[in-house]
């Protein structure tokens, strides 16, 4: 049976998850916000390298609580990021960590350096003829870059299997591409739709930060177990019929009566 993900249906299922554990969401979202404003205050200030780094591992720590509260809100144990149950040991994070590092390396580069050379080419006349062609090269770098993002989609399964299953990163990326082998333009298709619908709740006065956002990461998990559940149950066997053996008898002669 093919894999089917209906977002609409997911939404509808995520509300009432969202609505009992409003509060919880809620304060999680507002320090993600608080984090975010100081990174963005104290990052731009020189562009100190070391604190950009300082904050993408603390902003990795708080993906991490994020994954793992969505996870267990699908498995009726409540969203509850700052408990002790979701808190990560030190192995957890790791193996996480390294599995957020391989995924962003597996992505960028197929995106970044295409852009980069169209930007390259463009500049180049325009140094040389004051002509800038940039703006028609726009449609280019969007073609260049749709390999990076169906990488993205067969590969985003890999930071929620690193929590899930407390994998490695490599087995983690593996996983991620063997459970989405036949629905990379499929799963590229349903993660656009739930991106669409995070970012148009942020512009409708601002209520995605606190609702569609949310939202949207409770259904990006619903559609991860969907793949983990169809990868694990796979095709319906066939039943093949074999024929009982029947043991063959013997007869042994009768000792002759004297």
């Amino acid at each position: 049976m093919p894999f089917t993900f209906k977002v609409g249906a997911k939404i509808k299922e995520a509300w009432p998850l969202y609505k009992e554990n409003f509060g919880n969401i809620i304060l999680f979202v507002i320090v993600l916000a608080i984090i975010q404003t100081i990174s963005s205050v104290l990052s731009g200030k020189d562009g100190n390298a070391f604190v950009s780094l300082v904050f993408f591992i603390i902003n990795t720590f708080f993906l991490y609580l994020g994954i793992k509260a969505n996870l267990n809100l699908l498995d009726s144990k409540g969203f509850h990021p700052f408990s002790r149950e979701v808190l990560p040991t030190w192995p957890l994070f790791w193996n996480f960590f390294k599995t957020y590092l391989l995924l962003i390396l597996c992505i960028l580069p197929i995106i970044i350096i295409p852009m980069f050379i169209v930007i390259a080419i463009s500049i180049l006349p325009s140094l040389l003829l004051g002509v800038v062609f940039l703006p028609y090269l726009i449609p280019v770098i969007a073609i260049l870059i749709i390999p990076g993002m169906y990488i993205a989609s067969r590969l985003f399964p890999s930071i929620y299997m690193s929590i899930d299953k407390g994998q490695g990163a490599v087995m983690s990326i593996k996983g991620a591409w063997e459970i989405t082998k036949g629905y990379g333009w499929y799963i590229f298709w349903k993660t656009f739709v739930i991106g669409l619908f995070a970012v148009v709740g942020i512009f409708a006065l601002f209520i995605g930060i606190v609702v569609t956002y949310p939202i949207a990461m409770i259904v990006i998990v619903m559609l991860y177990r969907e793949l983990v559940k169809s990868s694990v149950v796979g095709p319906t066997p066939v039943a093949t019929v074999v024929n009982p053996v029947v043991p063959e008898v013997v007869e042994t002669p009768k000792e002759e009566v004297k």
